[in-house]
């Protein structure tokens, strides 16, 4: 296999691996947004920012997506932690 046919591989296999990282990514964050426990939406919160600080291939408005969906559960958050108060 010649180098540029390896690199379209390893490119191809790169955007497939985001791709399956930002709908992992979707599914913890809706979770977190749904459930009632502080700790588990934290938990979601930052293992999702982990997961998707790793994604370099998503479209712009994926990504714009995603981040709302962080904003969101970041608000939530900081509501469920002045309401234990």
């Amino acid at each position: 296999m010649n180098h540029s046919a390896e690199s379209s591989k390893l490119i191809e296999l790169r955007a497939k691996t985001d791709r399956q990282l930002t709908t992992l990514v979707t599914r913890m964050l809706d979770r977190a947004l749904s459930c009632d426990g502080w700790v588990l939406a934290h938990e979601a919160y930052s293992e999702a920012s982990a997961l998707f600080s790793t994604v370099r291939y998503v479209s712009r408005a994926e990504r714009r997506r995603l981040e709302s969906k962080f904003a969101q559960l970041q608000q939530l958050m900081g509501a469920r932690v002045k309401a234990a108060c």
